[in-house]
């Protein structure tokens, strides 16, 4: 075993190839323990030298040794490099040679490592059952890590009693990191289940914990809390606390929360300055309809300019549902400018969302301000030399220049309307004896009198 103890030591001190090579030396020994160690012992020098191929072949060799203390050790980090390698199968195999070794330190580890596998692999009953293993055996890692994710699986499953248990199990473990998110978990459980006073305890404890996520997050979930108990200025307080956490998820959720509180209550300015708090963060999840919201309060306020680029900024953020709803509206605040093809643009780009509620109301509206376009009164402008064409008419002139005024009243002949096009013609009709060609400008409503002719 001296080879072992040196081979240890000089991988602490750094020196991989002397540690190589005095494991080397106690695996080509007659003694198998000693061989079985330096096997694990050389998977961890090949390990720190990613060589992956290498460390597992140690390993393998370790946990072939059947060892009772080494071969359930070098198991545990079989399984670790095997599922880095994309083998969950023979990672879960690795695992579970760990855990039925029975080894007070390598089967709650591989345990837990176990559940999280089949946990991603949508396998809910055996990583419930690896979670459980870890849990029972009290572990000081490895049991909150998995007492949290259990929690979180029962949960999923609606064994909410099941849930509080584990949760709570992993918050007396007093881990520090695993302990405060599952606090906030149990906070959230307890607010689903009306328990508000619960709920407010374990927040707290969330809170009180320092933690960078859990905390956070606790501020948003006791936010929601409070604003569901009717306690609107302790949801803002909550909110408002999230907010100036600067966590990159809780902190832009509790500002678009906090903007609608505000607006409920009448302060638009306040609303504006969080959502304009959730739009600064860029969170994809959050910025959407913390524009939308935006683009609606600054129209109220008769801010058309801020609330046609809050409304691009819903649409540019590709959003499912906001971004046809902000196309919507920009196109009404563009109708309200006289901006018509600003408008159009703006309800077809809803229309081709195929969203049901938007499409339709942007289909709608594009019908109702194409037919305003073409409808009368339109100034009637002549082109040039269309003049001089009247003149050469003679007697005709007056009959001629009556249909000419006209046009003003009826622009364009029934049945043959073709909305979506700017410029529209040209048309043709008799009158006088003269033949008389004109277009119909639909944006700036003008009917061009191109020319007259016998």
């Amino acid at each position: 075993m001296a080879a072992v103890q040196l081979g240890m030591s000089l991988g602490d001190l750094g020196d991989l190839d002397g540690a190589q090579a005095a494991f080397q030396r106690a695996i080509d020994s007659p003694d198998s323990t000693a061989a079985a160690w330096a096997a694990w012992g050389l998977g961890k020098v090949f390990a720190g030298r990613n060589d992956s191929r290498a460390a597992m072949a140690a390993f393998q060799r370790a946990v072939d040794s059947g060892d009772p203390a080494v071969a359930p050790q070098a198991a545990l980090e079989l399984g670790l490099l095997l599922r880095n390698q994309g083998d969950m199968a023979a990672a879960g195999a690795a695992y579970r040679v760990a855990i039925n070794s029975g080894h007070p330190e390598a089967g709650p580890k591989a345990a837990n490592n176990l559940g999280n596998l089949l946990a991603d692999l949508g396998d809910a009953d055996g990583a419930i059952s690896a979670y459980r293993y870890a849990v029972e055996s009290g572990h000081r890692e490895a049991a909150p890590g998995s007492a949290r994710q259990l929690g979180y699986l029962l949960q999923e499953r609606g064994d909410l009693a099941g849930a509080r248990v584990a949760f709570q199990t992993a918050i007396d473990s007093g881990d520090p990191d695993q302990g405060p998110p599952s606090s906030q978990a149990l906070g959230d459980l307890l607010a689903s289940q009306d328990d508000a006073r619960g709920a407010r305890a374990a927040y707290q404890l969330a809170i009180d914990s320092g933690h960078p996520d859990a905390g956070p997050f606790a501020w948003l979930g006791l936010g929601y809390l409070e604003e569901g108990q009717g306690n609107e200025q302790a949801a803002r307080d909550a909110y408002q606390r999230a907010c100036e956490s600067g966590h990159p998820n809780a902190g832009p959720i509790a500002a678009f929360l906090l903007g609608l509180v505000l607006r409920d209550q009448g302060d638009a300015a306040g609303a504006l300055r969080a959502f304009q708090l959730a739009m600064d963060s860029r969170h994809p999840d959050v910025v959407p309809g913390a524009a939308l919201k935006a683009a609606v309060l600054l129209a109220d306020q008769g801010d058309t300019a801020g609330a046609c680029s809050a409304c691009r900024i819903a649409i540019d953020s590709g959003h499912a549902d906001e971004g046809p709803r902000a196309a919507v509206i920009l196109g009404m605040l563009l109708s309200g400018q006289g901006d018509i093809a600003g408008a159009s643009a703006a309800y077809r780009h809803a229309v081709a969302s195929g969203h049901q509620e938007a499409a339709a109301m942007a289909a709608w509206r594009l019908a109702d301000l194409e037919a305003e376009q073409v409808a009368p009164p339109y100034q009637v402008v002549l082109a040039r030399g269309v003049d001089d064409q009247l003149a050469s008419v003679g007697e005709s002139s007056s009959e001629v220049r009556a249909a000419i005024g006209a046009l003003a009243s009826a622009p364009v002949p029934a049945g043959t309307r073709r909305r979506r096009d700017p410029v529209l013609g040209p048309f043709h009709r008799e009158a006088g004896g003269c033949h008389i060609t004109w277009t119909v400008g639909t944006f700036d409503r003008t009917v061009l009198v191109m020319g007259i002719s016998r």
